[in-house]
C-alpha cells in the first residue's frame, strides 16, 4: 500500500464513523422522545440521556475504528502528530460546532444537533488520545 494511503485512508476511516454514531445516537433519542423517557438537565431535554447513548454507543464504536486504523498503519509507534492526523476532522468539526453554538442565541433544534455534534466530536477526540496512548505504553 503506497505511503500516502497508509496516511490518509485512517483519518477518512475515522471520519466516516461519525455517520454510524450520529444515526444509532439520533434513533435512539428519537425513540426515548416519542417514549417520554427524557428528563430537562442543564436546561436542555435529554441532555444527560444524550451524552450517556453517546458514551455507551460512540466509545466501543470508535475504540474498534481506531483498531482498524492500527492495523491498517501496523507496525506503529504513536507520536503526537499521528492524533492530530487521525482525529483532523473530529478537531475541525467541533470547532466549527464551537462557532455555530456561539453564534446560535435562538436555541432549538439546530443548537441540540449542534451540540450533539459537539459531544461526538469530543468523544472521538479523546477516545483516540486513549487509544493511541495505550498502544505506546
Amino acid at each position: 500500500m503506497p505511503q500516502i494511503i497508509k496516511k490518509v485512508a485512517p483519518t477518512l476511516l475515522y471520519g466516516l464513523f461519525l455517520y454510524p454514531v450520529l444515526w444509532t445516537v439520533g434513533l435512539i433519542m428519537i425513540f426515548m422522545v416519542e417514549a417520554k423517557l427524557l428528563k430537562t438537565t442543564f436546561l436542555f431535554v435529554g441532555f444527560l440521556e444524550t451524552l450517556i447513548v453517546i458514551f455507551t454507543i460512540g466509545i466501543p464504536l470508535l475504540w474498534v475504528t481506531n483498531k482498524l486504523i492500527h492495523n491498517i498503519e501496523k507496525p506503529f509507534k504513536p507520536k503526537l502528530i499521528d492524533h492530530f492526523r487521525q482525529s483532523l476532522l473530529y478537531y475541525l468539526m467541533s470547532g466549527w460546532a464551537i462557532i455555530k453554538i456561539a453564534g446560535n442565541q435562538d436555541g432549538g433544534r439546530e443548537k441540540a444537533l449542534l451540540i450533539l455534534i459537539l459531544s461526538i466530536g469530543i468523544t472521538a477526540i479523546i477516545t483516540n488520545a486513549i487509544y493511541l496512548k495505550r498502544i505506546k505504553a
